[in-house]
């Protein structure tokens, strides 16, 4: 896969893929993997209350409008309506998958496994210096 091109995964379900953090490009681990993940639910407002509730439930920091750091990550809130949230989940460094997948899974827990009604999509983003 060329390292200016978005991989995309539907499933409910994702674990972070070493191959994209860790690829040949990326030998000193020091350049920025930013997730895309879109979450979408017919409920109104379903999704806004969860990842309130989530980003409460991981500690995150609020830094500025819509920005938001935890251990080793920063998650920025790109766009919200009543059905959709999307969110770009980043991190750098020599424990990028690591802290990527912490947050992947704590968020999956806490929101998409509980919900039927819920559909989400990754979008891993190329890497950036």
């Amino acid at each position: 896969m060329a390292s200016n091109q978005l991989y995309a995964i539907n499933s409910k379900h994702y674990s972070v893929r070493p191959e994209w953090v860790w690829s040949k490009k990326n030998k000193r681990l020091n350049k920025v993997a930013s997730l895309r993940i879109i979450l979408k639910c017919d409920e109104a407002n379903i999704i806004q209350k969860s990842m309130a509730t989530w980003l409460i439930e991981i500690g995150a920091m609020n830094r500025s409008a819509n920005i938001y750091d935890m251990g080793g990550c920063w998650l920025i809130i790109e766009n919200s309506t009543d059905t959709t949230v999307e969110v770009l989940l980043s991190s750098s460094g020599q424990d990028v998958l690591e802290s990527l997948d912490y947050y992947v899974q704590w968020l999956y827990q806490s929101i998409i496994e509980s919900n039927k009604n819920i559909s989400v999509r990754w979008e891993e983003l190329p890497l950036y210096s």
